[in-house]
């Protein structure tokens, strides 16, 4: 008997890794800090995620927003140090995070990063496709915050010129927002920050796709029924959905489980299932296999 390795192969949105340098903007100094540290450390476990489903319009809501009370204090909430600034960290979603009263992640194959657990994707965005948001964000008195796009790690709003302003900005589709914010006196100290829709256009889910490919390199094809009496298939998924195998022509081949038995000559079709779950839509794939 021998092993057939069908190869699903799932989309992966890869987090840059590279020294970050001048070009994201910010007044923060982070030599030594990569790009995925700094992606982790807003959206990451522990990063203070504003739930923006009750914003204004769109059918989000009544407009209050949300707020969320953070501290620079080290050891505290989400804080930590950058450069010589004591900062607490933030990031900016639209809904399906926010679980009975905290902001609940899981582990998100599609970027290696986080996710809420009902596996919701309009979390991450806070425009529809096409469309634009605003969104304004309001501070204590003497406090600095920069928003982020994560998506090509730059500062696109901030108040470092008079802390303590509030920050207004456009949020596109399709792209993570967070950031930072720390005390222009640089103490550790307790701050809150309120966030809300100015304008909205909220985003739909957007089911990501199980990209497949598969392969019978392991076998061929065809196949020798005088040297292939039966084979399995392996397969894994990044979503760790169901997978199911069946055949066109079960006289030819037939299947129960993840186990094949050849029968006889001809040609049929194997048909790959990859069942729907959480923000992945089902996949069906389906490749000839001929045996002589």
């Amino acid at each position: 008997m021998k092993k057939l390795i069908l190869s699903l192969l799932v989309a992966v949105g890869l987090i840059g890794s590279n020294s970050v340098n001048a070009q994201t903007g910010s007044s923060l100094n982070f030599k030594g800090w990569t790009t995925n540290q700094i992606y982790q450390s807003i959206w990451g476990p522990g990063s203070n995620g504003f739930d923006l489903s009750g914003g204004a319009g769109g059918g989000l809501g009544n407009g209050s927003g949300d707020g969320v009370n953070c501290s620079t204090q080290q050891g505290v909430g989400w804080s930590t140090k950058i450069g010589t600034n004591y900062v607490t960290s933030y990031s900016l979603q639209s809904s399906g995070g926010w679980v009975n009263g905290s902001w609940v992640w899981v582990s998100d194959p599609t970027n290696g990063s986080y996710m809420p657990a009902n596996g919701d994707p309009s979390f991450q965005y806070l425009a529809a496709v096409g469309k634009l948001s605003t969104i304004n964000l309001t501070v204590p008195a003497g406090v600095v915050l920069e928003v982020w796009d994560l998506n090509n790690f730059t500062v696109v709003a901030s108040n470092i010129s008079n802390p303590g302003n509030s920050v207004t900005f456009t949020a596109k589709p399709l792209t993570k927002y967070g950031g930072y914010a720390w005390y222009s006196n640089n103490k550790q100290s307790d701050l809150a920050i309120n966030v809300k829709y100015v304008s909205a256009n909220p985003p739909v889910p957007i089911p990501l796709p199980q990209t497949t490919q598969v392969t019978f390199s392991q076998l061929g094809s065809p196949i020798s029924i005088a040297s292939i009496k039966s084979f399995v298939f392996t397969s894994t998924t990044a979503s760790g959905a169901t997978i199911t195998y069946t055949s066109s022509v079960p006289s030819v081949i037939s299947i129960s489980g993840n186990r094949a038995s050849v029968l006889k000559k001809g040609t049929t079709t194997i048909t790959t299932t990859i069942a729907a779950k959480g923000i992945f839509p089902s996949t069906t794939i389906s490749q000839s296999l001929k045996v002589n």
